[in-house]
């Protein structure tokens, strides 16, 4: 088992299947594993998780994400400049992330939802989604690394988040 892997292609990850791995894998949330067993499903997980999309999907996202707000007539070569600086800020997340990112600046939860957003909006959103992927490595490496008998400060740091 290796908690360094190479991210997948992107696939099709569902919100429902993120949220059913979190709540059923708790090193996903940075707890310690406490098996073999979690250890290699939490592996699984991230790889599963660990997809990244295309440019064109990217682009696909962010044109319906934009098109909640005015957009004025902008010259097309200016549109494809503008897609760039958001594929490029997205570029390398997990499309899961990006969709969610999405959806949290539509909603009701966050108060600045009715401001068109920059890429960096959307990106800070989407690697705060993401995180769960550098959870479970981390927790998974820790785990390679001591097995049973974890140093205190992460036997501390899996009870405090109990």
């Amino acid at each position: 088992m290796n908690a360094i892997s190479t991210p997948k292609p992107a696939g099709e990850v569902k919100p429902q299947l993120v949220e059913r791995m979190k709540d059923s894998l708790p090193p996903l949330r940075g707890r310690y594993p406490t098996s073999p067993e979690q250890a290699k499903a939490v592996l699984s997980a991230v790889e599963q998780l660990d997809t990244r999309p295309g440019k064109d999907w990217i682009a696909q996202r962010i044109v319906t994400l934009l098109t909640h707000y005015f957009v004025a007539d902008v010259h097309p070569a200016a549109m494809r400049e503008v897609a760039k600086d958001w594929q490029a800020e997205l570029e390398g997340l997990p499309g899961w992330a990006i969709e969610a990112a999405c959806s949290w600046w539509l909603s009701r939860h966050n108060p600045s939802r009715r401001k068109k957003p920059l890429p960096g909006d959307i990106s800070e959103r989407a690697h705060l989604e993401a995180r769960i992927i550098t959870a479970g490595r981390k927790q998974v490496e820790w785990y390679e690394k001591y097995v049973d008998d974890p140093p205190a400060f992460i036997a501390n740091l899996t009870k405090s988040e109990q």
